[in-house]
């Protein structure tokens, strides 16, 4: 975007600040023009090599065309810390004297313009004799690359540079007179001396010698892969002087020397793209998928250095392409390369594409995979999308960008996305095959595509926008859907198998079954996709659990659909797992297989974060309490056995005037307690209870029951029976005793 003002508006503004002009040379004298230009989308320049330069729209001041040349990284070498900012003279007259001024915008508002101008000092200045087109009057040190966001300069990714030209309005009216060197600043002459750098073109003889000797096949090979830049734009300069010539119609005899330089850019122009594509073997999976290209939006294999890996284009070949497309544009010849470029860079994308082996696979080829290898594609899958989304592509599109820029011949869509479709497309087609999948225990994998492929989506949109790429964005798009509605699919295929698993028979000790272990890891690792899970489940648990206290616990949570559903699997394992326990015929074996299997879901629960937010603390109570529940129950089934025989009923004798004890009932009492107790304890001496906590639970609730009654018991009759022979046979056990053989139950010696 750029505006204009007139002379007279300039003038007015110069006068007012001139008024001290030396009368053999002041503003009336002058015929001024200015021009205001943003340079937009700058970060996207920063990257530009030393020398190459943004120019603006021209325009007209004293009768010449003008343009302001940026060169973002520095004009020279020793100015690469810099932006360098000039005039460049693009009418072909020449011998334009002239007085300049550049200002560098403050778009903070604080009004802190950069100003360099020749205006304000008339008197101690001549004018500066432009001599031809492409002369320039600038400062390579305008201003430091890392001052101009911080001071203000640079904002919403524009720069804007304001220049005034004052045209010198006759160099025959008004002798000019070469000003003595004391009269000449510093400034001023480091202003000469880069424009007489500027200036310094081949005479037409040199341009043809240089233009013939470069067409020798040796000489050729140096413009493809020499790494010499001064040889290279020699040749450039010889190319310059000679279109400039024709282009003039001042000199018809080089002509034959024009056609001959476009086509050694034509030849030079294809030999770089063919270093480019040379093969290396050594080009594998593990040596390009590494951790570093999957996170760089812009590297594309370090392409901002001069040397680059097979397949990229290096810093040097980019700005050697770039300068012969400039010129093969302006000599009506670029044709051709255009379509080679094309079909080069194609098959560069290709040919890294299909050494990444991921091949094209059918929805048959998928469902055969087992877990791991299918889980392996795609992880292959994902490191190589976003290879091609945070590198490949955006690379190809940055070269597309530099080195047509400007070139109306040549489209995004013709060009660019002409590259890089086929290989987006078959990304897609792999994706949408996975869609397909119908086993749950793949649902992971699944899963971790489902989210790569969201968060690369943002990238796929931004970069295939046009109409011409849509059906990339929009099968994108179709296939994160797709994978989606996978998704509740093989979830709710999952929930079926643990409601209605019948195949494996319970444990023979009442441990864990394999069907616990199995369905709470697998919850585990659903709960590390929570978010992925809480965005595609989305609508309540609605089959039934056959089991009314649960379902009324689901229905009066206000918890969200995903976790809803993870209490519904813990629910429908419970009610399997109840069903399995009926197998056992000794009911303590089934409590005990309850206890295990419902404290294993408990512990696993609290040993995730991500399922205890998901489960919530109310259902762990929940769950809590029928593990208590369990403990009487496998209390009252057997262990109230040995507690019966340490009643009062039945040892009294009921004689006529006399009704005492019965020491015969007593001792059969004890031995009775005894042989009973020692019974329990050798059965449950096989059961096995695996958690430690869950253990000294129970072991508490049974000594909590049967201490204080045995003890009350011996206080009560122990006696009876210490003076009789062989006392040790009826009380056996002391309550240390009784207490360390129940300690020792249900664990593993």
């Amino acid at each position: 975007m750029s505006t204009d003002t007139t002379d007279q508006d300039y003038q007015e503004i110069a006068s007012s600040s001139s008024k001290n002009t030396a009368p053999g040379f002041s503003v009336d004298d002058l015929l001024t023009g200015s021009h205001t230009f943003r340079f937009d989308r700058y970060s996207r320049r920063e990257g530009f090599e030393v020398g190459k330069y943004l120019v603006s729209d021209t325009f007209t001041a004293g009768g010449y065309e003008w343009a302001i040349a940026l060169y973002p990284s520095g004009k020279k070498d020793q100015y690469i810390d810099y932006v360098s900012l000039y005039i460049r003279l693009e009418s072909e007259e020449t011998d334009v004297n002239a007085v300049f001024e550049l200002m560098l915008v403050d778009q903070s508002g604080n009004g802190k313009h950069k100003i360099q101008t020749q205006f304000g000092r008339l008197q101690e200045k001549q004018p500066f004799l432009m001599r031809r087109r492409g002369s320039q009057w600038g400062f390579g040190q305008y201003i430091k690359k890392k001052h101009l966001k911080k001071l203000g300069y640079l904002k919403d990714d524009c720069l804007v540079v304001n220049c005034v030209v004052g045209v010198l309005a006759s160099c025959t009216d008004k002798e000019i007179e070469q000003a003595p060197v004391s009269c000449i600043s510093d400034m001023d002459q480091a202003v000469m001396m880069e424009s007489c750098e500027d200036t310094k073109f081949l005479d037409l003889e040199s341009a043809a010698r240089v233009i013939i000797e470069f067409g020798a096949p040796a000489q050729l090979q140096g413009l493809v892969n020499d790494a010499d830049r001064a040889k290279f734009d020699h040749y450039l300069n010889a190319v310059d002087e000679i279109q400039q010539s024709i282009k003039t119609g001042q000199v018809s005899d080089y002509e034959a020397h024009g056609t001959r330089a476009m086509k050694t850019l034509q030849l030079v122009f294809q030999g770089i793209l063919d270093c480019s594509t040379s093969v290396n073997q050594s080009d594998t999976l593990s040596s390009t998928l590494d951790s570093s290209s999957m996170t760089s939006s812009y590297g594309y294999e370090q392409q901002g250095g001069h040397h680059a890996s097979h397949h990229e284009l290096s810093q040097e070949q980019v700005y050697r392409l770039c300068s012969i497309v400039q010129r093969l544009n302006k000599g009506g010849c670029l044709g051709d390369c255009i379509e080679v470029y094309r079909i080069s860079r194609k098959s560069v994308v290709d040919a890294r594409f299909l050494r990444f082996s991921i091949g094209r696979w059918s929805v048959n080829d998928l469902q055969g995979l087992d877990v791991e290898e299918f889980a392996a594609k795609i992880k292959l899958w994902i490191q190589v999308a976003q290879k091609c989304y945070h590198s490949i592509f955006p690379g190809e599109r940055q070269y597309y960008e530099q080195i047509f820029d400007g070139v109306r011949a040549v489209s995004y869509d013709t060009c660019f996305l002409a590259i890089v479709e086929h290989v987006a497309v078959e990304l897609n087609n792999f994706a949408d095959a996975v869609s397909f999948i119908t086993s749950f225990r793949k649902l992971f994998a699944v899963l971790d595509l489902y989210k790569a492929l969201d968060v690369i989506l943002p990238e796929i949109q931004k970069m295939f926008y046009t109409v011409a790429s849509e059906n990339i964005c929009q099968g994108a798009s179709n296939t994160i859907t797709s994978l989606a509605t996978l998704v509740r699919k093989l979830f709710s295929s999952f929930e079926d198998t643990v409601l209605n698993e019948q195949s494996n028979s319970p444990p023979p000790d009442g441990t864990i079954h394999s069907l616990t272990e199995y369905a709470m890891n697998y919850v585990t690792r659903l709960s590390q996709y929570k978010e992925s899970v809480t965005d595609i489940i989305t609508s309540r648990p609605t089959k039934s659990l056959g089991n009314q206290a649960d379902e009324q616990f689901l229905e009066a949570s206000d918890r969200t659909s995903s976790n809803l559903h993870m209490i519904w699997i813990m629910m429908s394992l419970k009610i399997n797992l109840m069903s399995k326990s009926k197998v056992y015929e000794d009911s303590a074996l089934r409590y005990l297989f309850i206890m295990n299997n419902v404290t294993y879901i408990i512990k696993t629960v609290k040993g995730s974060p991500e399922l205890v937010e998901m489960i919530g603390k109310e259902y762990l109570s929940k769950l809590r309490k029928e593990v208590l529940q369990a403990a009487q129950d496998y209390y009252s089934s057997i262990w109230h056995r040995v507690l019966y025989c340490l009643r009062d009923d039945g040892l009294s004798n009921k004689f006529p005037f006399y009704n005492g004890i019965s020491k015969n009932s007593l001792k059969d009492r004890f031995k009775t307690f005894n042989s009973t107790f020692e019974e329990v304890c050798q059965m449950q001496s096989t059961r096995l209870v695996l958690d430690v906590g869950l253990r000294e639970e129970l072991q508490k609730l049974i000594l909590s029951k049967l201490l204080p009654v045995y003890k009350a018991f011996l206080e009560k009759y122990g006696s009876r029976v210490q003076s009789e022979r062989g006392k040790e046979r009826y009380i056996k056990y002391s309550s240390e005793d009784l207490e360390d053989k129940v300690k020792k139950l249900f664990s593993e010696h």
